[in-house]
């Protein structure tokens, strides 16, 4: 069941928002100490730090229902990394971010990587990278689904269909909601003048926006924690807020031109 968890932190004047990321709680950072080992002793002198972000980092995690996203940096570019099978939490999703020191630091693709650590990461073993990430700001680069939004939604029937087994899609559903409720709210964030990735501001906060659509939006974000293997249950949340998504983004996009041209 959807809980009434997280917050939207308000944008200063400057545009800056606050960091914070904050070291992980029980259990999660037994989980996290467990992986981080495992990494060292795959990557050895390669590995240059370990981040985490997400809602661990953030206190609004909820056993049984989050996620580890981690971030490995390395000193030369790595194909992949193992995650170890963790015995105290067997179902825990660990998503990994693969990313070199120059990438992390410099390059233009890792944009929404550096603003979202900066935001809310925190360094977990080595070196803090972190730390040296430039102030998270509310602008074009804190927007991490919504410009997407035509891709991810073209791609999801088909991964449905090739899941293994109702795990698996049930999984496709969480990724997928998870970026619908999300894109929506970044496609007001900056006129609301705050920011947050949990799921239920975000909710709460893009219903506000789009009012007419409040019904499926919170049937999306109950789909994120209580997720549905059933095609025909994703569809119907999905179906009202496609078209709003596809014009938001289009919108994102054309404002983005501008501003290019104006700077």
């Amino acid at each position: 069941m959807l809980r009434a968890i997280g917050q939207a932190h308000p944008v200063r004047p400057s545009g800056q928002l606050p960091r914070i990321g904050m070291a992980p709680t029980a259990p999660w950072d037994g989980y996290v100490t467990q992986i981080c080992t495992a990494f060292s002793q795959a990557l050895g002198h390669e590995l240059l730090s370990v981040a985490l972000r997400g809602s661990t980092v953030r206190a609004t995690a909820v056993i049984g229902v989050s996620d580890l996203d981690m971030v490995v940096v390395t000193a030369r570019k790595v194909a992949e990394v193992e995650v170890p099978h963790i015995i105290a939490a067997p179902h825990l999703e660990v998503e990994v971010a693969l990313a070199t020191e120059e990438e992390l630091l410099n390059d233009p693709r890792f944009a929404w990587l550096r603003f979202n650590l900066a935001y809310c990461g925190h360094t977990v073993w080595g070196k803090d990278h972190v730390a040296d990430l430039p102030e998270p700001m509310l602008d074009r680069a804190a927007v991490g689904h919504l410009k997407s939004a035509d891709t991810w939604l073209a791609q999801w029937p088909s991964m449905f269909a090739e899941a293994a087994d109702a795990r698996e899609r049930e999984r496709i559903c969480v990724w997928l909601m998870k970026r619908v409720v999300r894109a929506l709210f970044e496609s007001i964030m900056r006129e609301e003048g705050a920011y947050t990735r949990d799921i239920y501001p975000c909710a709460d906060i893009a219903a506000r926006h789009y009012p007419m659509f409040r019904g499926a939006i919170f049937a999306a974000a109950e789909l994120v924690v209580t997720p549905s293997a059933d095609k025909s249950e994703i569809e119907a949340a999905l179906a009202p807020l496609q078209a709003t998504l596809l014009a938001a983004k289009d919108g994102f996009l054309a404002e983005t031109a501008a501003e290019t041209l104006r700077a």
